[in-house]
């Protein structure tokens, strides 16, 4: 992948418990980082392999290698949310992440 397929500003926001102060803890998404990536529907290939590794992958997001990127993380960009399912080093070259995730809205 060149640099110039980057062409999709996400957010990247990791989940954060806060007290709801009656003994229990909500969800909040707290903002980490802003990037560059290439956001690409899988085809139906790749969601039947991966509906092996995860049940509703639907985009493959590929990024400049971070290594504080994990998979209780999720991208958001032009009022969509991908849920990280499953991180891929390529190559093992810590030049680029691929991370297939699933759109839309999980607690």
């Amino acid at each position: 992948m060149r640099a110039g397929e980057l062409r999709s500003r996400l957010v990247v926001e990791s989940p954060q418990r806060i007290s709801d102060g009656a003994g229990g803890a909500v969800t909040s998404w707290l903002e980490t980082a802003t990037i560059w990536a290439n956001v690409a529907p899988t085809s139906a290939s790749e969601q039947r392999s991966a509906e092996q590794r995860a049940e509703k992958v639907t985009h493959r997001i590929t990024l400049r290698y971070r290594n504080d990127i994990n998979a209780t993380m999720r991208f958001v960009g032009n009022g969509r949310i991908f849920n990280i399912e499953a991180i891929i080093n390529e190559a093992e070259r810590d030049q680029w992440l691929v991370c297939l995730c699933a759109e839309g809205i999980t607690a």
